[in-house]
């Protein structure tokens, strides 16, 4: 059930499921993500249900400490661009 009048931060949390968290939780929340990615954790040991701000946080964390996946064509061309000699 939607709380009734202002809509607040408390009123959200009071929802369940620890929908919002404080500075500090979002802050380590993103900081436990980017160790993870760094780590290679998978993505799916997040440790925050999916209605969590904390969450979002964590998997922005993750994504930014994660590096992509090169694709094969990717791998050739940083092996050739890597092989050509730099005249400047």
């Amino acid at each position: 059930m939607w709380p009734r009048g202002p809509l607040s931060l408390s009123s959200l949390d009071s929802l369940g499921g620890g929908v919002v968290g404080t500075r500090e939780d979002i802050t380590r929340a993103g900081s436990e993500g980017a160790e993870a990615g760094r780590r290679g954790d998978p993505p799916t040991t997040c440790p925050y249900p999916r209605t969590s701000l904390l969450r979002g946080a964590w998997v922005r964390g993750y994504a930014r400490a994660r590096p992509l996946a090169l694709t094969e064509d990717d791998a050739a061309s940083a092996s050739a661009e890597a092989a050509t000699p730099r005249t400047t």
